[in-house]
């Protein structure tokens, strides 16, 4: 849910649902870093997860300029997103 929603916000930046995207990312980043557990990181498909991310946008959003430019690969590391900086997991969508 966290990287549909930055998923959202990345595409959408000026939709008047980001505040809410914005604050139900903090709270989805948040609630993983809180139950996150060490022993957990060899069952974590992050690739997995971009790619159902990835897929889940609406088709409409497909054929944005900004779609075309998302990565094929994971952006993001494990440790990146458990850290919760959503303004920097942004910046590496948009750089």
């Amino acid at each position: 849910q966290a990287m549909l929603h930055l998923l959202k916000l990345h595409l959408l930046p000026e939709d008047t649902a980001t505040m809410h995207w914005q604050l139900e990312l903090a709270a989805f980043l948040n609630s993983a870093a809180q139950r996150f557990a060490p022993s957990m990181r060899q069952r974590i498909d992050l690739p997995g997860v971009w790619r159902r991310a990835r897929t889940s946008i609406p088709s409409g959003l497909k054929g944005m300029a900004a779609y075309g430019g998302l990565p094929r690969d994971c952006p993001w590391t494990l440790e990146e997103l458990l850290a919760g900086d959503t303004d920097a997991l942004l910046a590496t969508l948009s750089g």
